[in-house]
């Protein structure tokens, strides 16, 4: 019943349905707002809640992934983004 379901024609056909409803302005944000549910979701999978580790504390947070950063850090140690001065 559900063989062949997902081929590249029908991965192309929904992209483009998808475009046509959301806009392609909005594609961006949609990908942003997927990865911020994803990380949210893995903080409350983690048990750690809240406000990211480096807020809670007061000290510095990355502000890509929201993890805590090691005083005097120039990278976070868990994506890799610069961290802001």
């Amino acid at each position: 019943m559900f063989e062949g379901l997902l081929q590249p024609t029908h991965l192309v056909l929904i992209l483009a349905i998808a475009l046509i409803v959301v806009g392609p302005g909005k594609i961006g944000d949609l990908g942003g707002q997927l990865g911020k549910s994803v990380r949210e979701f893995r903080h409350i999978a983690d048990g750690t809640a809240g406000e990211p580790a480096g807020l809670a504390s007061g000290g510095r947070f990355c502000t890509n992934c929201g993890r805590g950063l090691a005083p005097g850090a120039a990278f976070c140690s868990a994506c890799g983004a610069q961290s802001a001065v």
